[in-house]
């Protein structure tokens, strides 16, 4: 019989969170429910003792992107906090990327994100920390947007985070029982890409099988050229230096499934912001296009070892295999409402140029141009 009853999540991505000083959120975060997740831990406390569940404790697997380091683009105070990650003291002695969006991903940085991260999820942290003290254990698979958990220092500012943020809930309620870090160290285990019970559970993020966010060795995703970096692929450089902005504009822009809709959304609501975060960011798609292509042609078949059974990797791969996103014709027909909204967008402006010139038959013609575009579309 197993020791633990499992529990699995994913993809929570926690960011800055909300800034007890400004008392907002970050218009970047993702995850709002840092009290539901308490309550829900809590539940699952006190239901373990039903007769399913036998009294064990429980294991909760996060199965990766727990926290998303690009979305944290705050710094460190000016001063002696700044000083100790980046070895300055004034911001303005910072790189002019790194003013406009945030620190990089060397093992100082990224242990400071987790800081930034644990102090606008205090609540969150806090309760993992009494999920431990319970007799249970964490158990952390690392994503593509937490991959900077590869470093020994960020792992173990995590668990540093875990047991201040308990510590402290623990002194303002009176209820728990005390724990030290090297509790914590004992009940959170990081795994970097996957976790397996034979026989029982296979789990893994799954970003590998991505091409924008395939590192080549994902047990080692430094960068070649610079080791004291993590690996920058273009699925990073999409959130740094165009995703960030978006959600900077329209936090809820996440939510919206496919990305094509909001897309569209977008350029309705404000086009030439749109078309001009477009233009300026358009690099990002393609680098993202390039990208994709690689991976279709340059596909590897999966390598068999003594970890894994080579049945379960095939299945895994052809799983991978699987058309992910929604139907090709759905996509082609949204990237086809793009093309037409951006030529009405063009024909309509011309016409209004034409119109405002007072050469009315020209622009006659480009505003109806124009409407044989709309009604195209729809």
């Amino acid at each position: 019989m197993e020791d633990y009853n499992l529990l699995v999540v994913s993809d929570l991505h926690l960011g800055q969170g909300f800034d007890p000083e400004e008392g907002t959120y970050s218009p970047m975060e993702d995850f709002l429910f840092d009290d539901a997740f308490a309550r829900f831990l809590s539940y699952q406390e006190h239901v373990r003792q039903q007769p399913r569940f036998g009294g064990r404790p429980w294991k909760i697997i996060f199965n990766g992107d727990l926290l998303d380091f690009v979305q944290v683009t705050a710094l460190p105070k000016p001063g002696l906090a700044l000083k100790a990650v980046k070895g300055v003291t004034d911001p303005k002695q910072l790189s002019a990327d790194e003013q406009k969006n945030g620190l990089g991903t060397t093992c100082k940085e990224s242990a400071w994100k987790v800081t930034c991260m644990a102090r606008g999820h205090q609540r969150f942290f806090a309760a993992l920390g009494r999920f431990v003290s319970q007799g249970n254990r964490v158990v952390v698979i690392s994503g593509n947007h937490d991959i900077e958990l590869y470093w020994p220092e960020v792992r173990k500012q995590f668990t540093i985070e875990i047991e201040k943020a308990y510590t402290r809930e623990r002194r303002m309620t009176g209820e728990g029982k005390p724990i030290v870090l090297a509790d914590i160290e004992a009940g959170v285990l990081f795994c970097p890409w996957f976790y397996y019970e034979p026989g029982r559970v296979y789990i893994e993020h799954g970003g590998q099988y991505e091409s924008s966010s395939h590192f080549p060795d994902f047990l080692n995703p430094v960068s070649p050229t610079d080791p004291e970096h993590i690996q920058t692929l273009w699925g990073w450089l999409f959130g740094r230096y165009l995703f960030n902005k978006v959600e900077s504009a329209h936090p809820f822009a996440d939510n919206i499934k496919p990305p094509t809709r909001y897309v569209l959304w977008a350029l309705r609501k404000a086009p030439l912001n749109t078309l001009w975060l477009i233009i300026t960011h358009g690099w990002v798609f393609i680098r993202a296009f390039q990208s994709w292509r690689r991976s279709r042609e340059k596909r590897r078949e999966p390598p068999c070892d003594n970890i894994l059974p080579c049945e379960i990797t095939h299945q895994i791969e052809a799983l991978a295999d699987k058309w992910s996103g929604g139907s090709r014709q759905e996509w082609f027909g949204m990237l086809i409402q793009g093309v037409l909204t951006l030529l009405i967008l063009g024909l309509g402006t011309a016409g209004v140029v034409h119109l405002i010139r007072t050469s009315w038959m020209e622009a006659l013609v480009w505003l109806g141009a124009a409407a044989l575009a709309y009604l195209v579309r729809h």
